[in-house]
C-alpha cells in the first residue's frame, strides 16, 4: 500500500508535542509530487531552499501568507513542521500570524506558546514556542511602525492577522485619544478582542475609563462606546477617582463624584449618573471604597460607604471636595466649593 503522509496530521502532532530540528525531519520526497499538485505553496515551504522560498514569498500578499491550506494548517505551521528556523523566520518576515487557528486542531501556534509559557508542557513543544515568540515580536514591531502613520492599515492588520487584544492593547491605547476614535471603535468590535487582558492591562483599562469619562463629560453630547469597552475589559479592577492621604486610599465612585459636583453648581449630564454607576461596576448605594493599602478590587476594600454616610462625616466631605478640585476638564470646574 502506498504510504501517504498527511500534513494535517503532522501539524496536529506539532501542537500536541513534537519538535523538529533544522530540516532533519523534512518529509521524504516521494510525497512531494502529490502534495505539489494539491498545493504548490505548501510544497514549497516543505521542500524549497531558503533562497527559492524567498523568491516565492515576494509574490505572496499578507492575506495569502495567512490563508489555510486544504489540510487546515497555515503556512507558518507548515514551516514549523519542517523545523528550519531560517524558513520560519522568512515566513514570519513576510507577515505570517501565529494567532490563526488550525482548522483541524482548533489551536494556534500562539495557544501553544501560552501553554509553554505557563509551564504546562514539556520541552517537546519548544520549536513551536520559539517560532510563535519570534512571530509575536515581529508583529509587535510592525504594529508600532504603522499605528501613527496608517490607522486604516492598522485596522486591516488586526483583522487579517487575528491579533488578540493582549498584543495590541498597549500600543493602541498609549496613543489614545490621538488615535482616531472611528478606528478605535471598529477595532474594539473585532472578534479577536474578546480575549482577556493581563492584570496590568486591566488596571490600565480602568484608568482609561476615567480618562475617557472626563472627555465625554466635557462634551455636549457624550457617548459611551469606549466606556463600555473599558468597563468590560477592566473587570474586576476598581474603576474610580482615586484620592490618596497619608493613611488611606479613597476610591470614589465616578457616579458619586458626578452627583457631588452637581450638588455644588448647576447640574450637567445629571441623568447620566445611574448609567455611569452601572458602567463603572459600582453598586447603586456605594460611593467610596477605603483601603489602607493599594487594593485592586472592591472586594478587597476595608470599608465601603454610601453617599448618605458621606454627608454625615466631615472627613469624607473634605475628601470629596479635595477629589473634586483635582479633576481636570471643563465639566469639573467648580468656582465655589461650599455646599449651596
Amino acid at each position: 500500500m502506498k504510504r501517504v503522509i498527511s500534513i494535517s496530521l503532522a501539524v496536529m502532532t506539532i501542537l500536541m508535542g513534537c519538535s523538529f530540528s533544522k530540516d532533519k525531519h523534512t518529509p521524504a520526497e516521494p510525497v512531494s509530487t502529490e502534495l505539489k499538485n494539491a498545493n504548490s505553496f505548501q510544497h514549497s515551504i516543505l521542500y524549497s531552499s531558503f533562497s527559492d522560498l524567498n523568491v516565492i514569498l515576494k509574490t505572496k500578499s499578507e492575506l495569502e501568507i495567512n490563508t489555510h491550506f486544504p489540510d487546515g494548517s497555515t503556512p507558518l505551521e507548515t514551516a514549523v513542521y519542517r523545523g528550519n528556523a531560517e524558513i520560519t523566520d522568512a515566513i514570519i518576515s513576510a507577515g505570517a500570524s501565529p494567532f490563526i487557528k488550525n482548522k483541524i486542531t482548533g489551536r494556534s501556534l500562539y495557544d501553544t506558546y501560552l501553554t509553554v509559557k505557563k509551564g504546562e508542557t514539556d520541552s517537546l513543544r519548544i520549536e513551536s514556542f520559539l517560532t510563535s515568540s519570534r512571530a509575536v515580536s515581529q508583529i509587535k514591531a510592525n504594529i508600532k511602525s504603522i499605528i501613527t502613520q496608517d490607522p486604516d492599515g492598522y485596522l486591516r492588520k488586526v483583522l487579517t492577522l487575528n491579533i488578540p487584544l493582549t498584543i495590541i492593547f498597549d500600543s493602541l491605547f498609549q496613543l489614545y485619544p490621538k488615535f482616531p476614535l472611528s478606528i478605535v471603535e471598529k477595532i474594539i468590535a473585532t472578534p479577536s478582542l474578546d480575549s482577556e487582558l493581563t492584570a496590568k492591562q486591566k488596571e490600565t483599562a480602568s484608568k482609561l475609563f476615567i480618562k475617557e469619562l472626563n472627555t465625554q463629560l466635557s462634551s455636549e453630547n457624550p457617548h459611551f462606546s469606549l466606556l463600555k469597552f473599558f468597563s468590560v475589559k477592566s473587570h474586576p479592577s476598581i474603576i474610580s477617582y482615586r484620592f490618596d492621604t497619608e493613611d488611606s486610599t479613597y476610591h470614589i465612585s465616578p457616579a458619586a463624584l458626578i452627583v457631588w459636583r452637581n450638588s455644588r453648581i448647576p447640574p450637567k449630564h445629571e441623568s447620566l449618573a445611574a448609567q455611569i454607576q452601572d458602567l463603572s461596576n459600582w453598586s447603586k448605594s456605594n460611593a467610596i471604597a477605603i483601603c489602607s493599602s493599594d487594593c485592586k478590587d472592591l472586594q478587597n476594600a476595608e470599608r465601603i460607604v454610601t453617599y448618605e454616610e458621606i454627608l454625615k462625616d466631615p472627613t469624607l466631605v473634605d475628601i470629596m471636595n479635595d477629589a473634586l478640585s483635582e479633576q481636570p476638564g471643563i465639566f469639573w470646574q467648580v468656582p465655589d466649593m461650599e455646599p449651596r
